[in-house]
């Protein structure tokens, strides 16, 4: 038997194995169900990091919340209650629709709650209260009420508004049943303390009208009118030593959105900006900002940019989850929530920490849980190679804050900080555009496809190892396609079945997008014709065969599993490996993009090739403004013919 990280091989195949914490004997065995060691770590690793979360989320089980973790949400929820009755009742009182029987409802709505308060939740009311009414139809009014209120309850803690307060207080997303025990009585006393505080409320503004028309009757009374034509003599006081105090005025924030107040992690962002997302403030867009300001929040302003983004038609989810990321990570490493607070400094204290931020950041769930002082911890343990970010991811993420600013200061109207530079903090470039990505050579093209994946290999599971099985799926074409027409590895793997079409007695590739995979952009969307090589090995009939068993996308197999996963990564591992076994020491500088390089490079040595033909095929807008404005595009038997120029790979 072999071990190593929870792994136990029996047989040829492998299996999770891990004892339960806190226990001697126990022990727990999950078949992986793989041969490949390489993939049964990959598994393993999740299921550790899950079954962590698993035994942390037990042992919080026989523990309660603090005091100041409840009193926290308490808070939240009393603000947010009073602040949805108040507007409720005022819109009743002040349209003269507040009858006598709102009065005895409201009244009754509030014995109902401080009983609940009291008693706890129940479907129907409690039989020892039924006593406490006076007539059968207080009773039945008490009854009704009751369960509207149990329901209204119920509803209110789904709300994202207050799922999103009690990850914030309590700084997770997964919570015990005792926990949520807890919030629920928080919630309940908060809404009768906020309902009786509402019932008190114009009574109490009257009282302070009066006192403040009294401070008014009293300052003008310092102003001396001698006959209707005197000048006005107004008394000043004497001057004082004493400081002035003034009150910060509150920040204005979406509504559902509270400004973390606690160490900040990446699942307390997750909260706000759910919040941020379903606040009807980031619905409401069409509004004049001086009548009705817009919030201040960063998640509140990312939310309204996406949102009006979407609505013209300029953003696609898979980018609205790189500008969220983008934003999240510099409110987790600046600590700043408000676009009005952002200055020059701390967009040059992100940058910089983007440079020792490990790689690997994020790839794990368990990662969302840590602050920023921890991952920096972390990160001091690691080597310069697993730290940073590319510059073009960097440069990515400041152009992303730079138009969260912009927008909140054009669109917004906020008043933002008008200094802010972000092309003065750009990370260089240290490679030509051209030098970024090596070429293919002729013969490393032929090297490749003389791997088992193309000429015969053992079976599905054993990929590597040479064979008689020629198992036509994603990893055997999406090389191949790329291979005769230089299209982007992304625009191959999710190509849908219905990419394939008949052009006269040819066949062609319809690169357009679709819901589940995006384009570079506009001039990405072309007609490839499809080489001679490919309809021989058989494309077509690979096409009809997803046709036939209803397949959307021709390589079902490398759909993502969800909207951040790219189609891609499905084949990474395996099509990692297969250059490895054939180019050895070159295989990490030779990327499937790389293979684009080629085509690009084959088809510029043919000077027969016309530039124009070339940049079609490749995607490219045309360099002069003349021949993109005014060019007709390619003719498709031109592509064809360049196409089927490309050398054969085997």
């Amino acid at each position: 038997m072999k071990t190593a990280s929870h792994l136990l091989l029996r047989g040829s195949s492998w299996c999770f194995r891990r004892r339960v914490m806190g226990t001697s004997k126990m022990v727990i065995q999950i078949p992986l169900g793989v041969t490949n060691e390489q993939e049964a770590r990959r598994i393993a690793v999740r299921l550790s990091d899950e079954m962590n979360d698993i035994f942390e989320r037990l042992l919080r089980s026989d523990t309660e919340l603090p005091d100041d973790i409840v009193a926290a949400y308490f808070d939240y929820c009393l603000r947010k209650v009073t602040q949805d009755l108040t507007k409720q009742r005022r819109k009743k009182r002040m349209s003269g629709s507040f009858s006598d029987d709102d009065k005895k409802i409201e009244e009754m709505r509030l014995i109902v709650m401080r009983q609940m308060s009291e008693d706890g939740l129940s479907h129907t009311l409690p039989i020892h209260r039924v006593a406490e009414f006076s007539t059968p139809e207080e009773l039945e009014m008490a009854m009704i009420i009751h369960g509207q209120q149990y329901k209204l309850v119920m509803s209110s803690l789904k709300r994202p508004h207050f799922k999103a307060a009690a990850s914030i207080a309590t700084r997770t997303k997964d919570r015990s049943s005792s926990h949520e025990s807890q919030l629920l009585e928080a919630y309940l006393h908060a809404t009768t303390a906020a309902m009786e505080a509402v019932t008190d409320r114009p009574a109490a503004m009257t009282a302070a009208a009066r006192a403040r028309a009294s401070e008014l009757v009293v300052q003008r009374s310092k102003v001396a009118v001698s006959g209707s034509h005197a000048p006005r003599v107004v008394t000043a006081e004497a001057p004082t030593d004493a400081p002035v105090s003034i009150t910060p005025t509150a920040p204005l924030l979406t509504s559902g959105v509270e400004v973390i107040s606690i160490p900040i992690t990446h699942s307390l962002l997750d909260a706000q900006f759910q919040a941020a997302a379903a606040s009807t403030d980031t619905h409401d867009l069409e509004r004049s900002p001086k009548t009705s300001p817009f919030a201040h929040d960063l998640a509140g302003v990312c939310e309204r940019s996406i949102r009006r983004a979407q609505a013209d038609g300029r953003m696609d989810d898979k980018t609205a989850l790189g500008r969220r990321m983008s934003v999240k990570l510099f409110i987790f490493i600046t600590d700043q929530q408000l676009v009005t607070r952002v200055e020059q400094h701390h967009i040059r204290i992100f940058m910089n920490a983007l440079k020792s931020l490990p790689a690997n950041f994020l790839k794990s769930e368990s990662d969302r849980s840590l602050t920023y002082p921890e991952v920096a911890a972390r990160a001091s343990t690691l080597s310069d190679d697993k730290l940073g970010r590319s510059a073009g991811t960097s440069n990515r993420h400041l152009d992303t804050i730079g138009a969260i600013v912009k927008y909140a200061r054009v669109q917004d109207k906020i008043d933002v900080d008008r200094d802010i530079d972000t092309s003065s903090l750009r990370v260089p470039e240290n490679t030509r555009s051209r030098n970024k990505r090596v070429a293919f050579k002729h013969q490393d093209v032929l090297k490749l496809f003389r791997h088992p994946i193309w000429t015969g290999c053992k079976g599905k599971e054993r990929r590597h190892a040479k064979g008689n099985n020629v198992i036509q799926d994603g990893l055997y074409w999406v090389p191949l396609i790329i291979h005769y027409t230089g299209a982007r590895f992304e625009e191959i793997a999710g190509m849908p079945v219905s990419a394939i079409i008949q052009e006269g007695e040819h066949w062609g590739l319809d690169i357009s997008p679709h819901t589940e995979r995006r384009l570079k952009n506009i001039q990405s969307e072309r007609l490839l014709p499809i080489h001679e090589h490919l309809v021989s090995l058989g494309l077509i009939r690979h096409q009809l065969n997803m046709v036939k068993v209803r397949e959307e996308f021709m390589f079902p197999e490398l759909r993502p599993a969800h909207a951040k996963s790219k189609f891609a990564k499905k084949m990474k591992y395996n099509w990692d490996k297969a250059r490895r076994i054939q180019l050895g020491a070159s295989a990490d500088d030779l990327t499937m993009h790389s293979l684009r390089h080629y085509v690009n490079i084959t088809l510029k040595a043919d000077k027969s090739i016309e530039k124009s033909v070339r940049m079609d095929i490749l995607g490219h807008a045309a360099e002069d403004f003349n021949e993109e404005v005014y060019s007709s595009g390619t003719p498709f038997d031109d592509k064809l013919k360049a196409i089927n120029a490309i050398p054969r790979a085997f």
